[in-house]
């Protein structure tokens, strides 16, 4: 493999001296260890070393240093040539050392970097580079504390670019070294000024011809221009043209026409090529209005799309190309025409999908939550303001640039200490730098802070007046108060702000698609829940002219090492999932935005399900929940027709009789004379009313205790019923009443507890406290029983994420708890503390072998001995 890898860079090699500049990736065979470690391991890049601990039940992850080393191998015919090596993104510090010596150092984990390495190499036999990368929290580096991982390592590709001496410069902060804008535009006319940048490294004068040609969508040269250029030594030269194009074509949504800037250095006495590169740009004018909203090319466009994370299942930040272009095509059919790339700046790819597609896009340096009072943490904001425009600077799709979001949030002091306001005056003097750098380096772009929903304190920082357009992340619904305080936050805004464009940059609720309700409540996670908030919300922004546009929060589920939901360290607003598999949300919006036929039966991943036979039927009532961009449709169960619905905002829904067994759903309409249809096939496991019922051939029950919602347990495939009341002859609990976390904002239903030891957190996350007993009245046999418990109330004290349950929560005293369990009057469990036996926040199973006799059933008594019982969920399975 070795002499493979040597052969394969000595052929690219020989290669580099026909080429005017050679460029390759060099991710392969890396040697990799963590600081304290002593063992290697050989990796690829994109790596990184958090895959793992990211996910597991121990509080942290690794930050720290690691290394990585591997040997290159140059011919001595590149001797005369200038060395590079190109990193699209390492986390967080990362220094570069060849044969022994440092290269550079670069602090931001997310944006590029580049460094001249020639001087450290040796041509024609082995070189050693080693780079040292540190993603340790840091003070003075953005961002200070986030609602995201941290993930470490060289998580991007690295490139080796070989050029002449003299060339189209790669070290102004990474960028191409050639900035296009496009200052006059109209139908008629357009004005491109293209400035490059171009790097005599040699140790003599010389003198170049640079030539500059536009090429149209077709490769067809339809602007050019020569100059000769005189370079002293160890220069750097600035050259500026100017072009008029005639009749343009702009960059639009519908038709994202990308023009081609090729920048060509020549030598002026033999002409022959030394350089050359290319850059695509796009031609276009656009407005955010206060009144009107968005307008591209003078046309008035409601901007619809997602932000996005970037990491992915299993992988961490370390996602090779096609990973970044599945999501962007997800956007993309999804009918979005915009995206927030959210909170850092990303891939290449991602822009380069952008522009290709007529997909529109903000970008923004990681400041979130707070900032660091110190002129380190400013010069660092500052040098990724500037390496973030420079690097994306000829990218159409890009309209605004920002740079801060909820800086108010997560604030280090309250708002009543006297530091408050010389702290609130540090932001804005951050503010107004990182302002004027965006706008000095591109006057024609939008600049952008997003802000949490306290407007107060945000107009009081002046972070509402410093940038042009002002962005809004709104979770009425979710964090506090009701779904349809979202209109009326929304008219407040405007009115308190009537000069400033509005953009909502983020709204959505958590969802887990495991998690179901007929009675869906905040922060229950349900899919019923989450869907009642993006259809009001969708609605809502659709009908004000003065919303420019607005970004789901998010695309993906992804990432949060802090945070505890239905699914501990990950955050599931997205409409996909960590592995990218489309949640109802998704197919919601793909609906309501994309201009193909769509039409789509929710809930495509459960595929087994089951619920309770009506009273006097043989079957379960169960709402179909259908998206449609047709007019109507119509629904079959086993080919049976359910009837006709006409399509409300996109979706419509059918009660369906499910029979125990397999159901075939069908659903049917037309779009332009031709048929379109969606099917899905269920497995439902019917139980009767009553379960006593002697031709009911008992398997199992298991149920859920303390709320509302379902859990489909998707490994092994068990639905676990929602909580219910005992009626003679079939099953439920008795006593007690349903745990509810309490909140400053009232009580919610579930916990935000991590609950070790399960990966099904939501069966333990909900509970009924103050049980007495519970009674299935199932025929006679051997069963086995199986209740689970965790201990929700913790005896000792916990930091609260800001973005958790806990952020608003009321602190709730830990009592002791001590009971005892009957089964069919046997007692089975004596004197049971699950806080001092077993620890608080802890999944415990307990499983009893019983015998259900004399047409008795199954009866549980919990007897409290000191406090309140307990019971998060139950089992029943037949043995005999």
């Amino acid at each position: 493999m070795k002499q493979l890898i040597l052969s394969l860079l000595l052929s690219l090699s020989i290669l580099s001296a026909l080429a005017d500049r050679l460029t390759y990736s060099i991710n392969e065979n890396w040697n990799f260890r963590k600081e304290a470690d002593s063992d290697w391991q050989l990796v690829n890049i994109p790596h990184s070393w958090n895959t793992i601990d990211v996910q597991d039940e121990e509080s942290g992850y690794y930050r720290g240093m690691a290394i990585y080393q591997r040997e290159l191998n140059l011919d001595a015919s590149n001797s005369d040539k200038q060395i590079y090596l190109y990193f699209e993104g390492v986390n967080q510090v990362a220094e570069l050392f060849v044969n022994g010596h440092s290269a550079g150092k670069h602090i931001g984990g997310y944006t590029r970097f580049c460094f001249d390495i020639t001087k450290f190499l040796h041509f024609g036999k082995p070189n050693q580079l080693e780079i040292k990368v540190d993603n340790s929290h840091n003070d003075n580096i953005p961002p200070y504390s986030a609602d995201f991982t941290f993930f470490g390592g060289i998580y991007r590709d690295v490139y080796l670019v070989v050029t002449d001496k003299v060339h189209v410069s790669l070290t102004d902060h990474a960028s191409s070294g050639v900035y296009i804008e496009t200052p006059r535009v109209n139908e008629q006319q357009a004005l491109v000024k293209i400035t490059t940048l171009v790097d005599n490294k040699s140790q003599q004068s010389t003198s170049i011809i640079l030539e500059t040609s536009i090429l149209n969508q077709s490769g067809e040269r339809v602007w050019t221009t020569r100059k000769k250029h005189a370079l002293n030594p160890e220069e750097q030269q600035e050259v500026l043209i100017e072009a008029k194009l005639e009749n343009p074509i702009l960059w639009s949504f519908e038709n994202p026409c990308l023009y081609t800037a090729k920048t060509s250095i020549l030598d002026a006495e033999t002409e022959k090529q030394i350089d050359e590169v290319t850059n695509n740009f796009g031609i276009r004018y656009f407005e955010f209005d206060p009144e009107k909203g968005f307008s591209l090319n003078g046309k008035p466009t409601k901007l619809i799309g997602t932000n996005r994370h970037q990491d992915f299942k299993d992988r961490a930040n370390a996602l090779p190309d096609e990973f970044v272009l599945r999501d962007m095509r997800l956007l993309n059919d999804m009918g979005g025409n915009f995206l927030r790339v959210s909170h850092y700046p990303q891939d290449p790819t991602v822009l380069e999908y952008c522009d290709r597609n007529g997909i529109a896009s903000s970008v923004e340096i990681p400041i979130v939550n707070r900032i660091a009072e110190t002129d380190e943490f400013s010069a660092n904001c500052q040098t990724m303001m500037t390496e973030m425009v420079k690097q994306n600077f000829n990218h159409p799709s890009v309209l605004i640039w920002a740079y801060m979001n909820e800086v108010l949030l997560r604030l280090p002091y309250p708002t009543s200490d006297p530091n408050y306001p010389t702290y609130t005056s540090n932001v804005t003097t951050l503010a107004l730098s990182l302002e004027n750098i965006a706008r000095n380096l591109d006057p024609q772009r939008y600049t952008m802070i997003s802000n949490h929903g306290d407007l107060k304190r945000y107009h009081n920082a002046r972070l509402t007046q410093i940038p042009r357009l002002v962005g809004w992340n709104l979770y009425q619904g979710w964090y506090s108060g009701r779904i349809n305080d979202f209109e009326s936050v929304l008219e407040s805004i405007h009115e308190q702000l009537p000069e400033k464009a509005l953009f909502v940059t983020e709204f959505g609720p958590g969802v887990d698609e495991r998690i179901r309700s007929e009675q869906p409540e905040r922060f229950d996670f349900s899919v019923e829940y989450g869907q009642l908030v993006h259809e009001f919300y969708l609605k809502t922004i659709q009908s004000k002219p003065f919303v420019s546009g607005a970004t789901i929060w998010n695309l993906n589920d992804f990432y949060s090492e802090s945070r505890i939901d239905a699914t501990p360290h990950v955050n599931n607003k997205g409409i996909v999932t960590t592995d990218r598999t489309p949640k109802d949300g998704y197919w919601f919006y793909k609906a309501s935005l994309s201009s193909e036929p769509v039409i789509f039966i929710a809930s495509r991943g459960l595929q087994n399900r089951s619920g309770v036979a009506n009273k006097t039927e043989n079957h379960s009532n169960q709402s179909i929940t259908v998206f449609s961009n047709l007019p109507h449709a119509e629904f079959f169960l086993n080919g049976k027709s359910l009837g006709n619905q006409t399509f409300t905002d996109h979706v419509a829904k059918w009660i369906v009789p499910f029979a125990d067994g397999e159901n075939l759903l069908e659903v049917a309409g037309l779009k332009d004379g031709k048929t379109i249809k969606d099917v899905q096939r269920i497995n439902f496991k019917l139980l009767p009313h009553s379960l006593s019922n002697p031709e009911f051939n008992f398997e199992d029950l298991n149920v859920s205790l303390g709320g509302n919602s379902s859990f489909f347990e998707k490994d092994p495939a068990i639905v676990w019923l929602s909580d219910r009341n005992w009626e003679e002859g079939s099953w439920g609990a008795f006593g007690g009443a349903f745990y509810r976390k309490k909140t400053r904002f009232g009580s919610l239903p579930t916990s935000d507890a991590d609950i070790m030891g399960t990966g099904d957190d939501p069966i333990y996350q909900t509970q009924r406290v103050g049980i007495e007993g519970f009674r299935a009245d199932i025929p006679n046999g051997t069963y086995a029983v199986s209740l689970y418990f965790a201990e929700l109330v913790s005896p000792a004290a916990k930091e609260m994420s800001v973005y958790n349950l806990g952020n608003d929560a009321v602190t709730e005293l830990a009592e002791e708890r001590v009971f005892s369990i009957e089964i069919n009057n046997q007692l089975m469990v004596k004197s049971l503390n699950l806080a001092a036996d077993y620890g608080a926040e802890r999944a415990i199973e307990k499983k009893f072998i019983v015998r259900a006799e004399n047409n008795q059933g199954i009866n549980i008594h919990f007897i409290p001995e000191k406090g309140e019982a307990v019971l998060n969920a139950i089992r029943i399975a037949r043995k005999y």
